[in-house]
């Protein structure tokens, strides 16, 4: 079977899941602009999946770069500061036949939605704070499936108006390589022992109907919302394009569409600020932090 998996992450430590901030550290009480929150996708985790690695060296691009880049080339001269956290959840469970698949992807968009509402630091007159979601393949679309219950939800509306962008790298807007998900889905069952599941594959597949009937009632809500779409263009070891092109492009009308000269797993890692795909990853995501701080500057007057 196709390598392009890290074995490693299929035993994920459930200390991961759930929201959690990587930046700042605890104790700081300047202003938040912003919170940026990363969701991984399958066979990923909250921290590895943005972390590169250099035989020794890693580096976690969402707090050991961003924010100062956020800080340097933004918010020179200000005191407010963004907010990085990210977002674990067993994907595992994709591969056990007990539910639904949207059934799952609604467990883990509700479990997203209710930490950010329950989030202390998003309480009172934060709870409108501003939103830049980033998800990568399967978190792509748990981030959609969390915007469509918040827009029929009274109680989590805010989450949906709050969210001012979302960056998507090569998520399966239309669904994906099903060979490519069922040997994702088969390392998986068979490191935790379980029975792999070929619907599981056929449900993330390429124009199935679960995917669609997703995408068709969040394009309804992606209204105002600035989105990005970053796809691959590298295939995996054995020739594997996980989501193609055509599919990861499949979003929201409007949508600006950016390809990353990496490979599906390694598309949302890098190590240093010369790296070609990190400049331009950092590049749209100082675009919208940008567009935040100069709209809270006009509502200051």
């Amino acid at each position: 079977m196709a390598d392009y998996v890290d074995s490693e992450h299929f035993n994920v430590d459930p200390d991961t899941y759930g929201l959690r901030t990587l930046y700042p550290p605890e104790g700081e009480d300047r202003s938040i602009l912003v919170d940026i929150v990363a969701v991984h996708g399958l066979g990923g985790d909250a921290i590895q999946t943005w972390t590169a690695t250099n035989g020794s060296d890693s580096k976690l691009w969402l707090s050991d770069i961003l924010p100062g880049v956020l800080k340097k080339d933004i918010l020179t001269s200000d005191s407010s500061y963004v907010r990085v956290l990210t977002f674990g959840y067993d994907a595992s469970i994709f591969v056990q036949p007990a539910e639904a698949n949207t059934k799952r992807l609604q467990n883990f968009a509700s479990a997203l939605l209710n930490g950010l509402d329950d989030d202390d630091l998003r309480q009172d007159e934060d709870k409108n704070r501003p939103i830049i979601f980033i998800g990568h393949s399967l978190g792509g679309l748990v981030i959609k499936q969390a915007l469509n219950i918040a827009h029929s939800n009274s109680t989590l509306g805010h989450i949906l108006a709050s969210t001012k962008a979302i960056h998507f790298y090569s998520t399966p807007h239309a669904g994906a390589n099903v060979k490519a998900w069922a040997e994702v889905l088969g390392r998986m069952s068979g490191s935790l022992g379980m029975a792999g599941t070929s619907q599981t594959a056929k449900a993330l597949g390429t124009w199935s109907p679960e995917l669609l009937d997703l995408s068709d009632a969040f394009t309804e809500r992606a209204t105002g919302i600035a989105i990005t779409t970053f796809y691959e263009t590298m295939a995996e070891p054995g020739g594997v394009m996980v989501v193609d092109e055509g599919s990861a492009r499949s979003g929201p009308s409007g949508s600006r569409i950016v390809p990353l000269n990496k490979t599906h797993r390694e598309m949302c890692r890098f190590m240093t600020l010369n790296d070609s795909n990190g400049k331009t990853i950092l590049q749209r995501m100082k675009a919208d932090v940008r567009t935040i701080y100069k709209a809270a500057l006009k509502s200051q007057g």
